[in-house]
């Protein structure tokens, strides 16, 4: 459901990433962990090539965790302890996520695909607008109300 409320009127993402969300289908998306730690489809362009295979530097993802806690209101330190006891894996986990942290943000907000990266769900080729958070929500009442009618119905037919 975040790629169909990503492509509503009242969403902050860039226009330009609401018309592409209509426009691409699965084939033109990528499902990597590489772009910030965690398994994730994202839009096949430049920006999340790019990522997937960028090395990664420690030091970078030091000074991008510091603005991540930050805008968490969490102590930079104890984030910085905790990740580092948590263990090599997640460590190289939480790196790559302080490293995707921004990409995001300028695929999301700026609507650059080259430096930045947007997330694109399992719902992409089925979008074809850009409607209101209402509209959204009406139609999923809507289709519920209709599904659940419709099993009643089988509910009530003799059994062959």
């Amino acid at each position: 459901m975040g790629t169909r409320f990503m492509n509503s009127v009242e969403s902050p993402i860039h226009q330009n990433q609401k018309q592409i969300a209509i426009e691409t289908q699965m084939i033109d998306t990528i499902y990597t962990d590489r772009v910030d730690g965690l398994p994730a489809r994202v839009l096949k362009s430049k920006g999340a090539t790019r990522l997937m295979n960028k090395k990664l530097n420690p030091l970078s993802a030091l000074f991008r965790s510091k603005k991540i806690a930050k805008l968490l209101g969490f102590p930079w330190l104890k984030l910085t302890v905790g990740i580092m006891f948590s263990g090599f894996k997640r460590s190289i986990q939480m790196a790559r996520m302080a490293i995707g942290f921004d990409a995001f943000k300028i695929g999301t907000t700026e609507g650059d695909n080259i430096k930045g990266v947007l997330p694109l769900g399992q719902v992409t080729g089925l979008l074809h607008d850009t409607p209101t958070v209402k509209q959204i929500i009406d139609k999923i009442v809507n289709d519920a109300h209709e599904i659940h009618h419709q099993l009643e119905l089988k509910k009530q037919l003799p059994k062959s």
